[in-house]
C-alpha cells in the first residue's frame, strides 16, 4: 500500500505549499502508474484546507479516477513555535486568517464544515475516508488488512467491529474487546509497558514502583481500557464513553472493569451519565 499526500488542486499552489516536492499532476500520475503495477494507493488530503483546495470535487474526482481507494482527511494545525519557525517562502502559502485558525487546538467551524464537505464528496465518488478518532465505519484500512496479515489491529477496526454487531447505547465490555483483539496478539510477557510510559508519564507517575515494562498484552490492554487519561484509551475515541451513574460511579462488568457505551453517531464526552 502506497500513501501519497495531495493537498491542493494545481501545480502552482502545490509548489508554494511544498517547494521541491513533486507537482500535484505528477502525484496524480503516480497513482495511476502504481495501480497499473498492481499496488494499492491511498491519499492523504492532509492537511485539508479550503484556502489550498478551492475545488475539492475536482481533486477527489482525479484521485478516484486514477485508482486510489481512499483518502485520509485532517485539518491543518501548527503550534506557535512551528509558526514562528516558518520561512518566508513557507509563509507565502498561508494567510493571516488561516494562521489564526491553525494555531488553535480546537477546529474552527470553517474547517469542520470544509472537511465534512470533502468527506461527503469522497463518499459520493466511492472513496473510503478516515480521520483520526472518527466514529464512523470505514473500509479505509481494508488494503492494509488484505496485504499485511502480520500486523496489529487498529482502533478503527474495532469501531468497525462494533458497527457490525452493536447498536446505539449498547454496553461494550473489556471481554468483548479482548475477544476481538487477542487472536492477533502473541501470548506471554513482552517489553510492552514502555509504550504507555513513553506516551503518558503523568499517568504512570505515582505508581512507578508497581509498574513493569514486561507485561502480558492482557495486562497492558486492561490498563489502557480503564485509564481514560491515555490518548490511546478507547474512551478517547468518539464512538465510546464510559457509562457512569448520576453519582459518578462506573458501571462495572462481571470482573469489576468499567464498561463503555457505544455511540455509532459519535459522542464528544468520555463519560455518559445514565439512569437505572
Amino acid at each position: 500500500v502506497w500513501y501519497l499526500s495531495i493537498e491542493s488542486n494545481d501545480d502552482e499552489q502545490g509548489l508554494k505549499i511544498a517547494p521541491g516536492a513533486p507537482t500535484i499532476s505528477q502525484r496524480l500520475d503516480l497513482i495511476s502508474k502504481l495501480r497499473a503495477a498492481g499496488h494499492e494507493v491511498i491519499v492523504g488530503v492532509n492537511p485539508c484546507t479550503p484556502e489550498w483546495l478551492p475545488r475539492p470535487k475536482e481533486l477527489l474526482s482525479a484521485i478516484a479516477a486514477n485508482g486510489a481507494s481512499g483518502i485520509w482527511v485532517e485539518r491543518l494545525h501548527l503550534n506557535y513555535k512551528q509558526i514562528a519557525n516558518i520561512s518566508e517562502v513557507g509563509m507565502a502559502a498561508l494567510t493571516p486568517d488561516l494562521i489564526d485558525r491553525i494555531k488553535k487546538k480546537t477546529s474552527h467551524p470553517i474547517d469542520i464544515e470544509f472537511t465534512d464537505r470533502v468527506n461527503d464528496i469522497a463518499h459520493e465518488l466511492g472513496l473510503a475516508t478516515y480521520t483520526i478518532n472518527q466514529h464512523e465505519q470505514t473500509d479505509f484500512f481494508e488494503p492494509f488488512a488484505r496485504l499485511y496479515p502480520k500486523r496489529l489491529p487498529t482502533s478503527q477496526e474495532f469501531i468497525n467491529h462494533c458497527h457490525k454487531g452493536l447498536k446505539k447505547y449498547d454496553f461494550v465490555t473489556f471481554e468483548f474487546f479482548w475477544k476481538w483483539l487477542s487472536p492477533a496478539l502473541p501470548a506471554g510477557r513482552h517489553d510492552v509497558g514502555g509504550y504507555v510510559k513513553a506516551k503518558s508519564t503523568q499517568v504512570i507517575k505515582g505508581i512507578e514502583a508497581e509498574w513493569s515494562n514486561r507485561q502480558t498484552f492482557l495486562e497492558l490492554m486492561a490498563f489502557i481500557w480503564c485509564e481514560s487519561r491515555l490518548k490511546i484509551s478507547p474512551a478517547q475515541l468518539f464512538a465510546f464513553a464510559f457509562a457512569i451513574t448520576p453519582e459518578g460511579q462506573y458501571y462495572l462488568d462481571d470482573v469489576g472493569l468499567p464498561m463503555l457505551m457505544f455511540f455509532p453517531d459519535g459522542v464528544d464526552k468520555k463519560y455518559c451519565v445514565i439512569g437505572d
